[in-house]
């Protein structure tokens, strides 16, 4: 029992120990950062800000593109192999898509009421979304 107490009380200082860090990137502009994806194999950062997706270089911390005109952005995702990114809008129950070549605006599809988190599944070619105020999920082919 005391070993169980100790791991608990221990645990966290042996795990932050190994961790430190290694680069802070101011973001532009006001606001809060609210969602954010990291997308290791591109070296991007995509970071969701008032209204709208900053999106960075990991290595570098330099901006690459400001993407406006996506307000209340709850989730991030990207599919590189078909050169989309997708993220839900929750103030209007809709997924807005952009190139993630040039970060242009693609459309949007309309989803359930407030959607939340979004992620891609590489197997089947298809985003997920959550969609919190009608507790279901939208799959988007």
């Amino acid at each position: 029992m005391k070993l169980a107490i100790l791991c608990f009380l221990l645990g966290p200082l042996a795990f932050s120990a190994g961790h430190r860090v290694v680069q802070i990137t101011p973001l532009p502009g006001q606001g809060g950062a609210d969602a954010l994806l990291v997308d290791n194999a591109a070296r991007r950062l995509y970071v969701a800000r008032s209204n709208r997706l900053l999106i960075f270089d990991i290595d570098s911390g330099r901006q690459l593109s400001d993407i406006a005109d996506l307000p209340g952005i709850a989730g991030i995702a990207v599919a590189p192999g078909i050169d989309r990114g997708y993220v839900t809008i929750g103030v209007d129950n809709r997924v807005a898509i952009f190139a993630l070549s040039n970060s242009g605006h693609l459309g949007q599809i309309p989803l359930g009421n407030n959607p939340g988190a979004i992620v891609y599944d590489t197997s089947a070619h298809r985003f997920y979304a959550m969609n919190r105020g009608s507790k279901n999920a939208s799959a988007i082919d």
